[in-house]
């Protein structure tokens, strides 16, 4: 457990830092009478959430919808800028989306295609993102999945109640841990040099699609009901990616399939 002075001192300056860097990079840009884009400044957060008892800040950048529907694919952040956070889990595309990035409890993978067709990964925060989302959590809590939630429609649903006993009425982060018969996910295939049309069809065509089978699994996501087309596909409340437990896997999650097995789950203290 994490001292709860310490904590809420922690996470308070953590939060004041964040609002301060965002307001004196707005006053810079304002004084040099300039537009910032991914290419030369990176974006200062766009939405920071706190928890009523300062247990995470949750943040974001550039958002999906312009990525996708409008085709802004150049890097609105470098990762290598939270690095430096061991608390740090996120989810996003690589730049030009030409892979995933996932980031569970500070440790990175970095999944993109291979020429060969299957997924590469890298333990690297060297790329930027066109859109992120991130969270540092001081401490989570912990507690098994009930055997009931078996699907991502399932989680969705147990996410929506236990949320609300939690008192989360922002956006926020979750894990899950234990072993799956199999995550079914993709990984973005683009070539970021490449001109590409905007569009959800387009999208759809560099995504290669791919099932863990049966392994050891960390998924990390993000639950919000008020967040769709920023970081939290529409028609949908979650956005989850997942890690293997070597590391050898990694991806956005489109489907699960726990079977009969155990899993952690993780939520914001």
């Amino acid at each position: 457990m994490v001292n709860s002075t310490c904590k809420d001192g922690y996470m308070q300056k953590l939060f004041w830092n964040i609002v301060a860097m965002s307001a004196f990079g707005v006053l810079l840009g304002a004084a040099a009478g300039c537009t910032r884009t991914g290419e030369d400044t990176p974006e200062p957060p766009e939405y920071v959430a706190q928890s009523s008892d300062q247990s995470y800040i949750l943040q974001t950048v550039g958002a999906m919808h312009t990525t996708v529907m409008g085709g802004e694919r150049d890097a609105k952040i470098e990762l290598a800028t939270l690095a430096d956070k061991p608390q740090l889990n996120a989810v996003g595309p690589m730049t030009g989306l030409s892979g995933e990035i996932t980031i569970i409890n500070g440790r990175p993978s970095l999944a993109t295609v291979g020429a060969d067709g299957t997924v590469k990964t890298t333990t690297s925060f060297e790329t930027g993102a066109p859109f992120l989302v991130w969270a540092e959590v001081a401490n989570w809590q912990e507690e098994t999945l009930p055997a009931s939630v078996r699907s991502v429609a399932d989680l969705e649903a147990y996410l929506t109640k236990r949320g609300g006993e939690k008192g989360l009425t922002e956006a926020f982060p979750f894990t899950l841990t234990g072993r799956a018969e199999n995550v079914g996910f993709h990984v973005l295939n683009a070539d970021p040099e490449a001109s590409y049309p905007a569009g959800m069809d387009a999208h759809k065509q560099i995504q290669v699609h791919f099932d863990s089978g049966p392994a050891e699994v960390r998924l990390v996501g993000f639950y919000s009901t008020t967040h769709q087309g920023v970081f939290i596909h529409r028609g949908s409340f979650t956005h989850i990616h997942f890690q293997t437990a070597d590391n050898a896997l990694s991806g956005h999650v489109e489907s699960v399939d726990f079977g009969s097995g155990t899993l952690v789950l993780a939520l914001p203290e």
